[in-house]
């Protein structure tokens, strides 16, 4: 834990204190991911496997920006109580907007407990075990990706 240490150290009121530790915490994991990335990396070049390193980069990365864009837009989601910046007429037909949204209240609860209940405000908690709850709820209606695909190739319904 940063946030007893950096107290004691620099002169700062709790709540700079805690952004300030956030942000070195975050800091210093981006720092331990580059150094273990970059390790895998040169043992992935010893072994000559670059279609796999590409392949497992490539699924990362779109985690990630997965995971970026739905932080990105359950913040705007947070502060957009009167929904002028996404009607409900866009979320509706948005194939995309469901699934991206329904990231983040995936991941929260599964974070540190102790810190889900000092740091993060009981009105945010409460609406985002509300999405939470509802990701075990079906997505909405409408065709998959692949569902032209599968209808074709597989026996899906009975038929082929």
């Amino acid at each position: 834990e940063i946030f007893p240490h950096l107290t004691g150290w620099i002169n700062l009121s709790p709540e700079a204190a805690r952004v300030l530790s956030f942000l070195l915490a975050f800091a210093a994991i981006a720092i331990a991911l580059t150094l273990v990335g970059r390790f895998l990396q040169k043992f992935i070049d010893v072994v000559l496997l670059s279609f796999v390193n590409r392949l497992a980069g490539a699924v990362i990365a779109a985690g990630t920006m997965m995971l970026l864009l739905s932080i990105l837009l359950n913040l705007v989601l947070l502060l957009n109580h009167n929904e002028t910046v996404i009607s409900p007429e866009t979320k509706q037909e948005s194939f995309f907007y469901p699934r991206i949204e329904a990231v983040v209240p995936a991941i929260v609860p599964h974070l540190n407990s102790r810190f889900w209940d000092e740091y993060v405000p009981k009105r945010y908690r409460e609406e985002i075990e509300k999405k939470s709850d509802s990701l075990y709820q079906t997505l909405p209606e409408g065709p998959s990706v692949d569902s032209g695909f599968q209808k074709h190739y597989f026996d899906v319904n009975g038929k082929r």
